[in-house]
């Protein structure tokens, strides 16, 4: 009952299912610490096994998500989508193949797969896997692009029942679906193409804005919360949403165009604002049809656009969501999670079960910790410690920015107390410091707290079910605003992780700092430079921490101090 599940497009990985479970699951950029990584993840496919004490003959099937035109052409001719990768990034210009404008580039988006883009994408794929030691007679299942998601998202749901939303940029011609999930079967109702894509507007003014389409997009809506424009929204109307459709009411290219007129008009924040609301809006319609015509109460949601928590806060929001769950690791990074999903249940009839920790990556013993240390013994001391979570609530209370790594690396984006920095939420003054100082980013973007499950109610407005893997917004509470002052928004909204004993040492360090403080919650975020993977190895968090000169990093049962 073993299905290893690899995606080898935007933001690469693999993951282990094990009787229907995920076992072991990481994105390649941990490995080869190029900001999501979009080369075929032979590092991510080797911890798997080496994680599960597995080898590659012991691996018979293997689950790849899509094989639409753009993931055959670059599967076959790897070289395009490195040149494009570095182009996206801006880190050079590109050929002109890769520089093609973007609504030619949509459009190519729309073209879906046949039998000989699927067969082009089980032979690379098996001469990849040949090359690691793997059988020449693996069986390899190819899922649909928006069906991986949508088993990502149900399959870790625990739902008997539910409605599975996916939406992203695209996807084998797919930018949308609506879904009936019962059992361990998953029906789709409804889908939108890629011309109607709420993912692809999001995307284009994104780029439209000077930013990186396919990782800057949580920048526009950061920004839009400092507009303060009155104008009537110029969005809204391209769109409409009709029995479950999503529907751009222009061309793609008209769209391009109009965005491209407004960027003259409007500053950077109002236009964030009007793409932001006008996501929210169309996706509060198309929620609403749901719960109007199918009447089912829990939902469950995957594709990159459900990483803007302001639009799943306005799903939370709505009459008749009972109950929701966003797979932690929603964009394509969590395709493979999702494709081996599918075929475990295929295969092996597995039912969904409740995800309730994302620690689904590499971990390191105190020896191999040691050994790094000590390679960097002329930089920095350290010395072992007996109770590392008091002493790491002390050091945040003093007001220590705290570099934090323990135990097994977090599956997906966001740090969730394994790789994490941490600062005391209440003075402002850190959100400059982390900004500015620390992670070299803009300083409009805002941190999160990671607070104590037991006390989520008493900070958060509307606060039901635990929020393990920060992705929800909720308003926080007027009278305990300033505990959380530099890990909200500026619009006094927050993105919390709630924090109970699944992460021992992550918890105890929170309830310690609550015992000194009063605060029941410390500022989180990910252990990383701007534009850096988060750190995967001890070698990679010594190297962040010492480069960033900090005074604290604490790693296993380690202190670690730089020297002066």
């Amino acid at each position: 009952m073993i299905v290893l599940g690899i995606w080898d497009g935007h933001d690469s990985g693999a993951a282990l299912i094990i009787k229907g479970k995920i076992v072991a699951a990481a994105n390649e950029e941990r490995f080869t610490r190029r900001k999501t990584e979009i080369r075929f993840p032979t590092h991510s496919i080797r911890f798997c096994l080496e994680k599960a004490k597995l080898k590659p003959k012991d691996i018979n099937q293997v689950a790849i998500p899509s094989s639409d035109f753009s993931n055959s052409i670059t599967r076959l001719f790897p070289s395009i989508k490195e040149d494009y990768y570095f182009v996206r990034r801006k880190l050079k210009k590109g050929s002109k193949l890769s520089s093609m404008n973007r609504p030619l580039m949509n459009m190519l988006g729309r073209l879906r797969s046949n039998k000989l883009f699927k067969k082009i994408a089980i032979e690379t794929t098996k001469k990849n896997l040949k090359r690691l030691g793997f059988s020449d007679d693996i069986e390899i299942s190819i899922v649909d692009h928006h069906l991986a998601h949508a088993a990502s998202a149900y399959f870790c749901s625990g739902y008997d029942k539910a409605i599975c939303i996916t939406m992203d940029g695209l996807g084998d011609g797919i930018s949308t679906t609506i879904n009936i999930c019962k059992g361990n079967e998953i029906e789709r109702i409804h889908e939108s193409g890629t011309k109607d894509s709420l993912g692809l507007l999001f995307q284009d003014a994104t780029q439209t804005l000077g930013f990186r389409i396919l990782e800057d997009e949580g920048k526009v809506m950061a920004l839009s919360d400092y507009s303060k424009t009155d104008k009537k929204n110029p969005l809204i109307s391209m769109y409409s949403i009709n029995e479950g459709k999503t529907i751009l009411n222009i061309t793609m290219t008209k769209r391009w165009e109009k965005l491209q007129r407004l960027n003259k008009k409007f500053s950077k924040e109002d236009i964030s604002f009007f793409i932001q609301e006008t996501l929210e809006e169309k996706i509060k319609e198309l929620i609403e049809f749901c719960i109007n015509t199918y009447k089912i109460p829990n939902f469950c949601f995957a594709g990159g656009v459900f990483s803007n928590v302001k639009a799943n806060k306005r799903i939370r929001e709505i009459k008749g969501v009972n109950d929701w769950f966003i797979f932690p690791n929603m964009g394509d990074g969590g395709l493979a999670s999702g494709a081996a999903l599918h075929v475990s249940s295929i295969l092996f009839n597995t039912k969904p079960y409740r995800l309730n920790n994302a620690y689904l990556g590499p971990d390191f013993a105190d020896s191999q910790i040691q050994k790094e240390l000590l390679n960097d013994s002329k930089k920095i001391e350290f010395e072992k410690i007996d109770d590392k979570n008091k002493y790491a609530a002390e050091l945040l209370e003093d007001n220590n920015i705290l570099f934090w790594f323990d135990n097994r690396m977090e599956m997906g984006p966001r740090a969730l107390g394994a790789r994490s920095i941490l600062a005391r939420p209440d003075i402002y003054e850190n959100k400059k410091r982390l900004n500015l100082i620390i992670k070299k980013r803009d300083p409009f973007q805002p941190f999160c707290p990671s607070i104590l499950e037991s006390h989520a109610k008493r900070y958060l407005k509307d606060f039901k079910i635990p929020e393990p893997f920060m992705t929800m917004a909720y308003d926080t509470k007027e009278e305990v605003k300033d505990n959380f002052i530099a890990a909200s928004s500026v619009d006094g909204t927050t993105r919390p992780q709630t924090v109970n004993e699944t992460n021992n040492n992550y918890h105890q360090t929170i309830k310690h700092f609550n015992r000194l403080t009063g605060i029941g919650g410390i500022l989180n975020t990910s252990f990383n430079t701007h534009g850096e993977p988060i750190v995967c190895t001890p070698k990679d968090a010594i190297k962040v921490a010492i480069r960033n000169k900090q005074d604290y990093l604490i790693i296993g049962n380690y202190v670690v101090k730089r020297k002066k």
